[in-house]
């Protein structure tokens, strides 16, 4: 097996975790990165999946790992359910962009692969201008508790996860990995000011260490283009001084409710939680390892 076809079956591997079969498009758009090989053609790589039928199953157009075709209809079933959730995101996200700072939403995890079950939630990461990421973070969770679409433990399906934050002037992710590559590649943009999607791309070029066509963007379903007027009117008035002040009694009431919660130092191995003037996540049970560590042993024990 050369290292091509290495690479394909890793991502065919990777997504099985996630029980989602791929097309061939969608393999190639995926490829994890090959080492030592400068370019791959979509030809040499067509020739290369063929080579893998011991290995995979192809149906309706989808390749996935031998017996795991049942995987073809769970997909579709969860693009249906997907899509009802954007449908709901939709008419929410007109809401919160009533919120002041707003520099960019991006739709995250299982939605922005159309790969949502009953139970999952809307995952969003935002970015929040320069200096007033607390004051963001205070506003949507308002926003989100007066709507009752805010993510709350027991009541999770369908519901807005507002787990990361970032600000416009400190778009690097801090943890590099597999996971964090798939994971931010898929993001879609909903809210794009200032093109801090593109720049959030250029800031988080690690991906090409994991995967290799990191360029691709895909169109989300829609996008809100204009801040309200509400949102103006707020920015105005907390741009300043008293904004300043606000900001930083949000950061000390945010950092005390996540001291009583998660004192630190937060230890719990398989997850995060920060509040920093730059970055807030709040992934306390992230999926992350787990997968990493099923995705690995599916890789030992298929490729040989």
């Amino acid at each position: 097996m050369n290292e091509l076809e290495k690479s394909i079956l890793k991502t065919i591997i990777y997504f099985d975790t996630l029980s989602y079969p791929l097309k061939t498009k969608e393999i190639f758009e995926n490829l994890q990165t090959v080492p030592n090989m400068m370019e791959v053609s979509f030809l040499n790589f067509k020739n290369c999946l063929l080579n893998l039928q011991n290995y995979l199953g192809n149906k309706d157009g989808f390749w996935f790992l031998k017996g795991r075709e049942f995987l073809i209809e769970e997909r579709k079933r969860r693009e249906l359910i997907s899509k009802e959730n954007f449908k709901k995101l939709a008419k929410i996200a007109k809401k919160i962009n009533r919120a002041p700072f707003l520099k960019g939403i991006f739709v995250s995890g299982s939605l922005a692969i159309l790969n949502s079950t009953e139970n999952s939630d809307i995952d969003l990461l935002v970015v929040a201008k320069k200096g007033r990421i607390f004051t963001v973070r205070f506003f949507l969770t308002i926003l989100l508790d007066l709507m009752g679409e805010r993510r709350k433990p027991g009541r999770e399906a369908q519901k807005i996860c507002l787990n990361h934050y970032l600000t416009e002037d400190s778009l690097e992710v801090r943890y590099p990995s597999l996971y964090n590559a798939y994971t931010y590649l898929h993001l879609l943009p909903i809210l794009n000011r200032d093109n801090v999607f593109e720049r959030f791309r250029k800031a988080n070029e690690w991906m090409k260490d994991y995967i290799i066509f990191v360029g691709l963007t895909r169109q989300p379903p829609f996008e809100i283009e204009k801040s309200s007027k509400l949102a103006m009117f707020l920015e105005k008035k907390l741009s300043g001084s008293f904004g300043d002040f606000l900001e930083k009694k949000l950061k000390e009431i945010q950092i005390k409710r996540k001291e009583k919660k998660y004192p630190s130092p937060f230890k719990k191995s398989e997850g995060r939680v920060i509040l920093e003037d730059n970055l807030i996540e709040l992934h306390p049970d992230s999926p992350e390892n787990k997968i990493l560590r099923e995705y690995g042993e599916k890789v030992a024990k298929i490729i040989k």
